[in-house]
């Protein structure tokens, strides 16, 4: 059975109409997974389970230099921390200090500190336990584990201890527990038996039940949801390993289940594939790995391979909602949140952890599918020619992927056609041979960009509709893109040129814009004649915390929407209007040129903008052909003024990340940027662009004598392209309209296409809720030899074909063959 087959099979049947909470007859409590006789024999050989998965100690092979290289750098950590142990007792290290002021001049709370201590001892407790470590079996290493245990507990991670207000719960619930509970079943054997219990009570009183949050805090307590509850579940299953406490674990083990059981609203998988936390962020590349890393420890510890449909429905999961958003080993920085302003977690970074993730699901799979996951892991690795892997990664991770490498598996390449419309996160993929889009939007459902108090704190726009190209340079938003991109011109955006103050709209997704929908279809979207639509009703950035609640910010509103066929995208806007006094202007693109980059700009053939050092801003007039060597063409088919820029830009990671000691070093990259200039304090405007990626100057050149497309509409009522190949109409109706031939009652977008042997396929979303059902007409089309349609109800009579959506569906695909 294939992993596409998994999906089809599986996924929808596991849950399509179930809340998150629902736990009845849940997964785990279907699959045979008890420990044998509950004993203590049982629970220790788990526990040495645990250890050899978090440790990697039964893989390390000490003289091979690609373990050499994780041991080192865990040794180095191990004694650099040894060197600022506190000897007063009162803190373990002296930049922690846990006595005085809370929080402390930095602002910083001890609950932090704790947490930070504890995940610094793990790392004691890893190198203590594993073979190759210059800190292996050493008693000094152990008694210090031993010692700061005591004094953590008596700082406060003890039974007992309140929860103070305005305490971080994810420090008291998920990082400290986390931690702990592994060091514990690392040293257990080794330390004073109330150490251990001391340390699972403590447990015990901050995760009381891994089902909920905030229990502590005299606060009403809500569920644990995603990457959280999956944290939460780990500590007190390995907690639970200890003591041989089977109502712990089993708990623990039933909590994990509505995590991948489909979810309607909140946090959670969607059954399009979308991954939502903090309610409103697309986060499947940060918490959503987290979520992945922590499952498949648990899957691997607890061996859960072979369980029938239930188990292949997680994998099922991971190929809808994980795989179609990396890039070559890179995870797509457009559901990756705040997490893209973090110097040491770049995309491929996020790529090694799903990787790690993959191959410990890979130990619990079936032979079959565990070939089917090694061998895509293993296409990931091949993007990593200088095995930086080695050097970014744990011991544990080295142990899997040297396996991988030392096995007979052959790569898996990753497929270069498939169309992804995730429309419960508001963002869209698109792979073709060579290349990749992705689009970033927001709605009033979806945040403009996720922030945190510190982190990401100039990200406003990166969900202004930026359009994200991969193509073959692979470090394109790797090589410090964020901290020296320009962040007003970010491609694919539409923005008016106002400073804005940092977190507007607010920290932790609390920003929607009051945009009407976003969305899309894509019909054929596993084939090369895949087509589709997306489409996004635009608010810029602003809120009401000015003085006297004050409105901040841009009034700029848009309809933007991006139209793709085989490899050509077509930007279009419409509606544009501002009020606030800025230039508005839209980023077609902003190309990272690196460090020395010195690509050649034509514009209808003809060098521009040649050389550095050059601020100054070029002009051309459309319609006209761009092309940048090594990139591929732009193609601007209307009137309009057209800006381009070559530049130096220097920033810093302490630019976009205020958390104290993040590098402020300045780091200088060179851009490409060409934008759309409309002017200012105006309404009504438009804009239209194609993007041909990978095309040679002579292939942009013959484009823009003979484009293979047509703009059919470019309003506030609807926005339409005709792309020539295969008759693809695709549409993204605002309004209910008709618009070349198709009539709809209420707004929706709509693709439509012609396969060769003549089958017209259809699909049709809607995105906002109707109290009537959707109707979309559509003139001129044959009567159908047969007709298959899901999620509504095919009628012709004459040459109007008349498709109406079934109550409680969103969507319909339709086939007709002639």
């Amino acid at each position: 059975m294939t992993m596409v087959d998994l999906t089809r099979r599986t996924l929808f049947k596991v849950s399509a109409g179930l809340a998150a909470g629902v736990i009845a007859d849940s997964l785990f409590a279907r699959l045979s997974l008890q420990v044998a006789a509950e004993n203590a024999a049982d629970f220790s050989t788990l526990r040495e389970r645990w250890v050899d998965i978090v440790t990697g100690r039964a893989q390390v092979i000490p003289t091979d230099s690609r373990f050499s290289t994780a041991l080192l750098a865990l040794d180095t950590r191990v004694s650099a921390w040894q060197g600022i142990l506190d000897a007063t007792g009162t803190s373990v290290f002296t930049d922690l200090v846990l006595t005085g002021p809370n929080p402390d001049a930095q602002g910083i709370r001890a609950a932090q500190k704790i947490r930070q201590s504890y995940v610094r001892i793990l790392d004691f407790a890893l190198a203590w336990a594993t073979p190759g470590s210059a800190h292996f079996g050493s008693a000094t290493v152990l008694s210090q584990v031993s010692a700061s245990l005591d004094t953590l507990s008596a700082a406060g991670y003890s039974a007992g201890t309140a929860m103070a207000a305005a305490d971080n719960w994810w420090d008291w619930q998920v990082g400290s527990p986390r931690a702990l509970a592994s060091i514990l079943a690392i040293v257990a054997d080794d330390v004073p038996a109330a150490q251990v219990a001391d340390g699972c009570a403590a447990i015990d009183h901050f995760i009381p039940d891994p089902w909920m949050l905030d229990p502590l805090k005299g606060l009403p307590v809500k569920e644990s949801t995603g990457a959280n509850r999956v944290d939460m579940c780990q500590a007190v299953v390995v907690r639970s390993l200890l003591d041989s406490d089977a109502t712990r674990l089993n708990r623990a083990r039933a909590g994990l289940a509505p995590v991948w059981t489909l979810v309607l609203s909140g946090d959670g998988f969607y059954a399009d594939g979308s991954m939502l936390q903090h309610t409103t962020v697309p986060y499947t590349g940060s918490y959503g790995v987290e979520l992945l890393l922590a499952a498949s420890r648990l899957f691997a510890l607890l061996d859960l391979g072979g369980n029938g449909p239930d188990y292949e429905a997680f994998f099922a999961l991971v190929e809808q909602s994980y795989l179609p958003l990396v890039y070559r080993g890179r995870v797509m920085d457009s559901v990756r949140g705040r997490a893209i302003a973090r110097p040491t977690g770049r995309s491929q970074d996020a790529g090694f952890a799903m990787s790690e993730g993959m191959l410990l699901l890979a130990t619990a799979a079936p032979s079959p599918l565990a070939a089917q996951i090694r061998g895509r892991v293993r296409s990931w690795l091949d993007e990593d020619p200088t095995g930086r892997i080695f050097t970014t990664g744990t011991i544990a991770r080295t142990g899997l992927v040297v396996e991988l490498l030392s096995s007979s598996v052959p790569a898996t390449a990753e497929p270069d056609t498939g169309t992804r419309i995730f429309n419960s996160m508001a963002r869209s993929v698109i792979r073709r041979p060579g290349h990749a889009f992705a689009v970033s939007a927001s709605s009033s459902r979806i945040a403009w960009y996720e922030c945190s108090s510190l982190e990401n704190v100039r990200g406003y726009h990166t969900g202004s509709g930026m359009t994200y190209l991969y193509d073959h340079d692979v470090s394109q938003y790797d090589d410090e893109f964020w901290p020296t991109v320009d962040r007003t011109r970010l491609a694919g955006t539409t923005v008016e040129q106002l400073a804005l103050p940092d977190r507007i709209g607010g920290t932790s997704g609390k920003g929607c814009p009051p945009g009407e929908w976003t969305g899309g279809s894509a019909v054929l979207g596993d084939a090369v004649g895949a087509a589709s639509v997306f489409a996004q009703h635009f608010a810029a950035p602003h809120d009401r915390n000015g003085p006297g609640g004050a409105f901040r910010g841009s009034d700029l509103r848009a309809r933007k929407a991006w139209f793709e066929h085989a490899g050509v995208l077509v930007a279009l806007g419409a509606d544009i209007s501002s009020t606030t006094g800025g230039i508005v202007e839209t980023t077609v693109e902003n190309r990272n040129l690196h460090a020395n980059g010195t690509h050649s700009v034509r514009v209808d053939g003809v060098v521009r903008i040649g050389t550095l050092p050059s601020s100054r801003t070029e002009n051309a007039t459309g319609p006209l052909t761009v092309h940048i060597d090594g990139v591929g063409g732009y193609y601007f088919p209307v009137g309009g003024s057209v800006k381009m820029k070559r530049e130096e830009r220097t920033g810093a990671w302490s630019d976009i990340n205020l958390t104290p000691g993040i590098d402020a070093a300045p780091i200088a990259r060179r851009y490409l940027t060409l934008w759309l200039w409309h002017g200012q304090n105006f309404s009504g405007r438009s804009y239209q662009y194609a993007v041909l990626p990978g095309y040679s100057l002579a292939e942009t050149q013959a484009f823009g004598s003979a484009p293979g497309f047509t703009v059919i509409e470019n309003s506030d009522i609807c926005q339409a392209v005709l792309f020539a190949a295969q008759a693809a109409r695709l549409f993204a109706f605002w309004k209910p309209a008709t618009i070349d031939g198709l009539t709809v009652n209420a707004p929706c977008t709509v693709a439509m296409c012609t396969e060769v042997d003549g089958t017209v396929r259809i699909r049709v979303d809607q995105h906002t809720a109707l109290s009537v059902p959707l109707v979309v007409e559509i003139a001129g089309v044959p009567t159908a030899s047969s007709s298959v349609c899901e999620g509504g109800t095919v009628a012709q009579a004459g040459s109007i074909t008349t498709i109406t959506m079934s109550v409680g569906s969103s969507q319909i695909d339709c086939a007709l063959s002639f």
